[in-house]
């Protein structure tokens, strides 16, 4: 079958260690099952030497001696086991189907090699199409069409694939010789490509096996600008003298050589205006000028440096050995899901970021293809990121359709979220995608939806209309809950009543939102799946020394639905009753209360005297902070009248720690009353108190509450146990596809 031939991918690496971890890394998720990875190493000077010993059990290990790209890349060729022979740089990231796409182009004996296409470091924009050159070496960079017709023995013109993404047949590179090591840097491939030709075989661009290419700083260039271009001045002088001399005199050739040298010059003088480039750079560029021209001449008159028997002797012990490289890739059916997320770290603005993220990357270790669109606030991006591709999209304005007027989508909520969709059709353009979920808030989904191109699941987390009652900013405004916060609400009733399936966090939530929007979710449509959250507890520093306090935290914005005022009403007294306790307050603490002073604000005003001594207000804190402080907390306290779920009462179990919540939303289905923390009643004060009493006064209390909350993190709140209980509801989903997506009966219309 020709899916199981087998490939040698060849990276050619010098002084990348950390990017070449993130190449090799990448292979993991390439959805081809017969390859092997083999990594040349040339004299690197930094410490990639010991990320390949690491690694030496799951790839094959070369050296090359010199910063040679043509040479290391005849190593690979010597070393390769494979009938295939790919080659990618050390600053590039395949797409999954780039093997297997590009292993499909092989569909004849006469093809010799296939490429597919790259993009730039954004990741969005092509770097590369489909490209030709001619026998003086000069390019035609842009073309958006492939160029069979010019494959033909003798052909001036010709197409060439790019170096980074390129699949060669092996037996075809041993038969001309493999590289021309001449070519230092520039033109190698492009060389490569034309000599396959000549020999009679096809060389065939392909419109997929994407490559993502960051084209990171190198010993030729820094910054994006080329410092040291002998080896490009010497390759131009070196292929043009060997291989156009069948179509044009020697004064043609050098004329052409010269114009290419001087639009380098031009180049190099504009750097050093605009400085970029030193007046050194410019005398440096002048000497190796002059070098150039010589030594290129000079060497297009002696015999190629090609392959040589004794290379291709040296490493037949390696050859000889097949190291199939093990995948991620799950056995059954693997599945591409798509996640849309307003925000995504490093921006975290809220939870839903943070269990998307999580989310997203168990299921990527697990196999499955992810991706995640969120904002992007300056140009569009798509990086691979623990294994998830994460799309970073300029919400750019967007015209209304008839059924988004119709149902009084808000202009910038519609920009944003018909600026994902367009996303969502380019990626299915490389995939198909099989579910698409998004969360409730601030209806991201809602194009999407509307589109019907897709199976949109809505994700239940806490509503508009549900933070309303904490929301005196939005309710006292008349104007604001007409124009914005009834079409909001409206529309969220709409994605509820109207998804192809809905995901709650929790079934407090679900329960919540029946009765606060009156409407009841048929149960073949409603689903529940808890959050998790990835173990980062091994990732802390252990204390050093014994407390002398009892440090009690509180993380969530300072506003009446997270119980904050309540927790403010009980401190003092506390305070009084217990010298050594300590408060530490973690959160948004800006928020505004009726009479424009904020709940910090009041505090601080009516008991100075405890501000900074037993209550610190940190406000908001990184992520590296906030999981400092749960690490040196006794006690974790949200008092908060509705959570929709609770994940930071997970964090806190997550790091052993005895939790205090309320009776409301989804936290009973976290913690455990008196089993991994304990329940107050929600805004009640006297029930908090005396919750955190008890905790503060029995060591043992505290202690068995937190060892049973980490042992239910582990059970029930893991991000792979969060993944798991997710995919078998995508499953689940997938398989019932016979069935019409209908909405449900509440006088809402799905949108054809």
């Amino acid at each position: 079958m020709q899916s199981t031939r087998s490939v040698s991918i060849v990276v050619n690496t010098l002084n990348r260690e950390k990017l070449l971890k993130n190449t090799l890394d990448s292979f993991k998720y390439l959805d081809y099952p017969n390859f092997e990875v083999i990594v040349v190493n040339g004299p690197s000077t930094d410490s990639t030497e010991e990320l390949l010993q690491s690694r030496s059990d799951q790839i094959k290990i070369a050296r090359c001696p010199d910063a040679n790209l043509s040479m290391s890349r005849n190593i690979g060729i010597a070393m390769a086991s494979g009938e295939f022979v790919a080659f990618i740089d050390d600053d590039a990231i395949p797409e999954p189907e780039w093997l297997t796409q590009a292993i499909e182009g092989f569909n004849h004996e006469e093809v010799a090699a296939t490429g597919g296409k790259v993009f730039d470091a954004s990741g969005y924009l092509y770097q590369y199409q489909y490209a030709n050159a001619n026998r003086l070496g000069n390019g035609k960079w842009l073309l958006t069409e492939p160029s069979p017709q010019y494959c033909f023995p003798m052909s001036f013109e010709f197409p060439y694939l790019q170096g980074t993404n390129t699949i060669f047949r092996r037996q075809a590179l041993i038969e001309i010789g493999g590289f021309d090591e001449e070519y230092i840097y520039y033109l190698d491939e492009t060389e490569v490509c034309l000599r396959l030709i000549d020999s009679g075989y096809m060389i065939r661009q392909l419109p997929n096996a994407y490559v993502h290419h960051k084209y990171a700083p190198s010993y030729i260039r820094e910054k994006g600008v080329a410092k040291n271009r002998y080896p490009v001045l010497k390759s131009k002088v070196y292929f043009s003298n060997r291989h156009a001399k069948s179509f044009f005199d020697q004064a043609t050739i050098d004329a052409n050589n010269h114009k290419f040298i001087q639009n380098q010059r031009k180049d190099v003088l504009s750097c050093v205006s605009t400085g970029r480039l030193e007046k050194v750079d410019y005398d440096t560029f002048e000497e190796h000028a002059e070098k150039a021209w010589r030594v290129g001449i000079e060497a297009s008159h002696q015999p190629q440096k090609l392959i040589t028997p004794q290379l291709i002797e040296k490493f037949e012990a390696d050859r000889a050995k097949f190291n199939c490289f093990k995948t991620l890739v799950p056995e059954k059916r693997q599945m591409t899901l798509v996640f849309l997320c307003e925000d995504y770290p490093p921006d975290l603005l809220g939870g839903i970021a943070r269990f998307i993220q999580d989310k997203a990357t168990a299921l990527a270790r697990m196999g499955h293809k992810v991706h995640v669109i969120a904002r992007s606030h300056s140009h569009n991006t798509v990086d691979l990121e623990s294994g998830v591709w994460v799309h970073r999209i300029v919400a750019a304005p967007q015209p209304l359709t008839p059924e988004a007027i119709a149902l009084n989508v808000p202009q910038s909520h519609w920009d944003q979220s018909q600026s994902f969709l367009w996303e969502l059709l380019r990626i299915e353009t490389h995939r198909p995608i099989d579910i698409v979920e998004a969360a409730i808030w601030n209806i991201v989904g809602i194009a999407p939806l509307l589109s019907r191109k897709f199976k949109v699941v809505t994700s239940l987390v806490t509503t508009l209309k549900l933070s309303l009652p904490s929301r005196p900013d939005l309710t006292r405004n008349k104007e604001m809950m007409t124009t914005f916060v009834d079409p909001m609400v409206s529309l969220e009733e709409y994605m509820i009543l109207s998804s192809f399936a809905i995901l709650a966090i929790s079934q407090g939530i679900a329960t919540e939102i029946e009765e606060v929007y009156s409407l009841k979710i048929p149960q073949e449509k409603l689903h529940v799946a808890h959050l998790g959250v990835q173990d980062w507890s091994t990732e802390l520093l252990p204390l050093t020394s014994e407390k002398s306090s009892i440090k009690v935290l509180f993380v969530g914005r300072l506003e009446t639905r997270k119980g904050i005022d309540r927790l403010l009403e009980v401190i003092p007294n506390l305070c009084l009753q217990h010298s050594k306790v300590e408060f530490h307050i973690v959160g948004d603490d800006s928020i505004k209360l009726s009479r424009n002073t904020t709940y910090r604000n009041k505090f601080e005003k009516n008991y100075p005297q405890l501000c900074g001594a037993q209550v610190k207000f940190h406000g908001k804190v990184s992520e590296e902070e906030l999981r400092d402080h749960y690490a040196n907390c006794d006690i974790f306290v949200a008092p908060s009248r509705f959570e929709s779920f609770g994940l930071i009462y997970v964090e806190a179990m997550l790091c052993s720690k005895p939790t205090i919540g309320c009776n409301a939303g989804g936290i009973p289905e976290v913690v455990i009353d008196e089993e991994t923390g304990l329940l107050a009643q929600p805004g009640d004060g006297p029930t908090l108190e005396k919750a955190l009493n008890r905790l503060i006064q029995d060591k043992q209390l505290r202690k068995r509450l937190g060892e049973n909350g980490r042992k239910r993190y582990e059970d029930k709140f893991s991000d792979n146990q969060m993944a798991k209980s997710c995919l078998e509801i995508y499953t689940s989903l997938i398989k019932s596809l016979t069935r019409s997506v209908e909405p449900i009966s509440k006088n809402i219309s799905v949108v054809p």
